[in-house]
């Protein structure tokens, strides 16, 4: 039989031998790829004496939202196009 160090970094997430103590949104990593290992995990043959504890990316964060426009501004562009119909609708 053989002892292994399992080597992860920047390695794919796999529940059977890894054990996911942290997610962080990242944009230079797709969801489900591991970014940090807190402990290094290890096999004997086919058998995973220990799983590695490993940080892994949840893919990039939700999107910011546009600058939404202050409601009185809102207001203002509303009355103006309401305004404009009703003279097109009367000519």
């Amino acid at each position: 039989m053989q002892f292994v160090i399992l080597k992860l970094e920047f390695a794919i997430f796999l529940y059977k031998l890894h054990e996911a103590i942290m997610r962080e949104d990242s944009t230079e990593f797709e969801e489900g790829v591991i970014i940090d290992e807190f402990r290094k995990g290890f096999k004997l043959g086919d058998r995973l004496l220990r799983p590695s504890m490993v940080k892994v990316s949840a893919g990039p964060g939700p999107a910011k939202p546009e600058q939404q426009v202050p409601p009185s501004e809102e207001q203002d562009a509303s009355e103006t196009t309401e305004e404009g119909s009703t003279e097109t609708e009367s000519a």
